[in-house]
């Protein structure tokens, strides 16, 4: 009775030690790329708009940069 427990807990222990590792190589977030557009590719979009005035061009990459900035730093705005 007891190697049959011994067995069960040997298995589910290794179950888990692969599971940990998987998710240390192949199953991390952080080594996943982003989808999505980047900054320069959005701001590109922006300069090359022909139907939208300099102005709003320009409105429209500052605020893209100041949300694109806060994002990186966790959603809090630079101090001025």
């Amino acid at each position: 009775m007891n190697q049959k427990y011994l067995a069960i807990g040997a298995i589910v222990l290794i179950i888990i030690a692969g599971l940990l590792f998987a998710r240390s190589t192949v199953w991390n977030p952080e080594r996943q790329q982003k989808k999505g557009p980047t900054l320069e590719q959005m701001i590109k979009q922006i300069e090359d708009n022909p139907r939208m005035p300099p102005q709003a061009k320009q409105m429209a990459i500052q605020q893209l940069k100041m949300r694109m900035g806060g994002a990186a730093q966790g959603g809090l705005a630079k101090p001025e």
